[in-house]
């Protein structure tokens, strides 16, 4: 059955889709759905764009329409746990998600994320061997197979905000006691009351909040951020260390000024085609010839590298070239990237 050449923009209770930082604060302003609307119409698409809560399903079905949408980065993912449950659904009836529902679970959740690095197989990036744990207990259980030093991380967070280091065991508990917290005080009373009238029984743990625990890549000098496009379009930046600290994100120590690196190029490229997506944000670092990749995400990451970048790099007969970016606009960068990702991966 061919698929239907509707599509439907989902943007959230701000009436926003993604960020730039082109109309001011990244963090309030969504692009351009005029311009987006306009520039993937041309290609003959029907396009709708409606809030989250106005979809009915019980007197529309979504089968075979192409769905696009904004996440959510809000604290305990009150609202992004409603947009699961949206997407989940459309998924369910046969709409076609981009990027599929997996991409959108491990957006601004650490855990998915490096459970979807554990069943990826990337060639030439080294695995992060992380471990994932849902209670503090969890980790005490475990802990005798960690060897330290290990950065420690709330499944949730950005800008390095809810990362911590550990030296050794009893920096670990520390971070994780700050990083997992959820005491709770008439929870605590209750399980306290239990363990009086029933005396096999195990309280709940205070510390529910799951995190991961990674081994420390030491010796890095900072890392690279890049934005991949389909294209392929590439945007990067060299992210540098503060002194005395191991997090290159937010650190502030960029520079755009970077040059053609094709085996740099060649790495991102396997990140990206090992994925089932239009585009996605990548933190990668090199340490000895080797690649590591720390993070990565395929939904509403920040978009400060493609708009202040000056040049991108892309493949011209099969090689690497250094191409500027003046007059690229983020609107038409996405949109193009949806349209190429229907018309080469799904049709």
């Amino acid at each position: 059955m061919k698929n239907s050449n509707e599509l439907i923009i989902l943007t959230d209770y701000r009436h926003s889709l993604y960020s730039t930082v082109k109309y001011g604060n990244a963090s309030d302003n969504g692009i351009d759905l005029n311009r987006l609307e306009n520039h993937i119409g041309s290609h003959g698409f029907k396009i709708r764009i409606l809030n989250f809560f106005e979809l009915d399903f019980t007197t529309e079905n979504f089968t075979d329409k192409y769905i696009i949408y904004q996440s959510s980065e809000d604290h305990n993912a009150f609202y992004k746990s409603y947009i699961e449950d949206i997407i989940y659904a459309i998924n369910l009836q046969g709409g076609i998600i981009i990027p599929s529902f997996k991409y959108l679970k491990a957006h601004h959740n650490k855990v998915f994320m490096e459970l979807l690095r554990d069943i990826t197989k990337i060639e030439g990036v080294e695995h992060s061997h992380s471990k994932k744990y849902g209670t503090l207990e969890e980790f005490l259980s475990d802990s005798n197979r960690i060897e330290f030093p290990v950065v420690i991380k709330s499944a949730a967070g950005t800008m390095s905000k809810t990362v911590r280091k550990a030296e050794n065991f009893n920096d670990a508990i520390k971070a994780i006691k700050f990083l997992s917290r959820t005491f709770n005080v008439k929870e605590a009373l209750k399980s306290i009351l239990k363990k009086v009238i029933r005396n096999h029984y195990t309280p709940k743990s205070n510390y529910r909040n799951k995190f991961i625990v990674q081994p420390l890549i030491e010796g890095l000098d900072g890392d690279f951020k890049v934005l991949i496009f389909e294209g392929p379009k590439i945007f990067l930046v060299k992210r540098s260390l503060k002194r005395n600290d191991f997090r290159a994100s937010g650190s502030g120590l960029i520079s755009y000024d970077y040059d053609l690196d094709s085996e740099l190029l060649d790495t991102c490229m396997k990140i990206y085609n090992s994925f089932n997506t239009p585009f996605i944000s990548i933190d990668l670092a090199k340490k000895n010839e080797e690649y590591f990749l720390i993070e990565f995400q395929f939904i509403m990451f920040g978009t400060t590298v493609l708009e202040k970048s000056k040049w991108f790099f892309t493949k011209n007969n099969g090689q690497w070239v250094k191409e500027i970016s003046n007059n690229l606009i983020l609107e038409e960068i996405y949109a193009d990237s949806i349209i190429k990702f229907i018309n080469d991966k799904i049709n």
